[in-house]
């Protein structure tokens, strides 16, 4: 939501009669007003000092040769075969995780101007928001070891049906093999209400402490918002992601091509042959966990990637609003 200038004037609960520039606006966000993206700055930028964000983190650039190429990899778009595919590249066993070649240290993406033609892949941002709660949250081994549900104060220890275990999320289903509740009833059945509920109250609590793997997909890579257009491919991890791997494959050919082939497996290309996601298959499971209330503070966080990074709001979500913007129109 944009606000005019008028109603931030007459708004004394978000001015707080800070200074202002010759046109009136205030020179800095008020401390009210969109309080996460105030976190998100603090947590991106490690301004907290509690945590290291690892935005800037080195496993973001990957980097080959023969052919030379390097990539911006994002956490929750298909990083960990990514991960395969420069390590493989590169001559090394997985676990070693080495993604850029012995010739050349880290580099500043894109790389076009110095011989390693930059590619990356994004997501939707709502998909791959809800992917990343699938996987971090939802999935309970994962929750307790990776800790990336935060902020993990509240969410790491989780018990249904314990307060004593934690008072701040007991009575609450995310649906993972520690809720009792899976077990009683159906997963359908189960999901359908308890789902939402679990998610919303993620979605309104996560900014409190931002995850590596739920930040705008314009932080990553030195600010990739600002260098998008220069990227020597761009492709996207949706129903036509196969087709645009067939794409990327063909742009940089050679061992890349049968690399690329052999870890995401899509040798024959059609035009009903689609994939929805490598991790999680989220864009199956929108209905299932967003509310309008969830969809529309999702946006907020959100909102930057569709803008800066050309994105499309996808129609289930159009539709989600479009039809919950009716239902008010009834009652008005």
């Amino acid at each position: 939501k944009i606000q005019s200038k008028e109603h931030i004037d007459n708004d004394d609960d978000d001015n707080d009669n800070g200074d202002k520039n010759d046109n009136g606006w205030p020179l800095s966000p008020s401390r009210s007003q969109h309080w996460w993206f105030q976190s998100l700055i603090r947590d991106a930028g490690n301004f907290g000092g509690n945590s290291y964000s690892g935005i800037f983190g080195s496993w973001h650039v990957g980097q080959a040769i023969n052919p030379n190429v390097s990539m911006c990899m994002i956490e929750k778009i298909g990083i960990t075969q990514w991960t395969k595919l420069f390590t493989s590249l590169n001559g090394y066993a997985f676990n070693t995780r080495k993604i850029r070649s012995d010739l050349k240290g880290a580099i500043d993406l894109p790389a076009a101007g110095i011989g390693y033609p930059s590619f990356v892949i994004l997501r939707d941002p709502l998909e791959r928001f809800l992917s990343a709660y699938l996987d971090k949250c939802v999935n309970s081994k994962l929750r307790r070891e990776q800790q990336h549900c935060e902020p993990n104060l509240i969410y790491r220890d989780h018990n249904h049906d314990n307060i004593k275990v934690n008072p701040m999320t007991a009575g609450f289903v995310f649906g993972g093999d520690d809720d009792k509740l899976n077990r009683v009833r159906s997963r359908a059945t189960h999901l359908k209400g308890h789902g939402k509920t679990a998610f919303a109250m993620y979605v309104d609590t996560m900014p409190l402490a931002w995850n590596l793997h739920f930040y705008p997909q314009s932080f990553y890579c030195n600010g990739l918002y600002r260098f998008i257009d220069d990227y020597d491919f761009v492709g996207h991890m949706d129903s036509g992601f196969y087709h645009d791997l067939d794409k990327l494959g063909k742009t940089y050919g050679g061992r890349f091509e049968t690399k690329l082939k052999d870890i995401f497996k899509y040798e024959s290309i059609t035009e009903d042959n689609n994939n929805v996601g490598i991790e999680t298959k989220a864009s199956d499971k929108v209905i299932q966990y967003y509310t309008p209330r969830s969809l529309r503070r999702v946006l907020e966080y959100v909102s930057m990637d569709y803008v800066l990074l050309d994105l499309k709001v996808p129609d289930w979500a159009e539709q989600m609003l479009r039809e919950d913007d009716e239902r008010d129109g009834i009652f008005l």
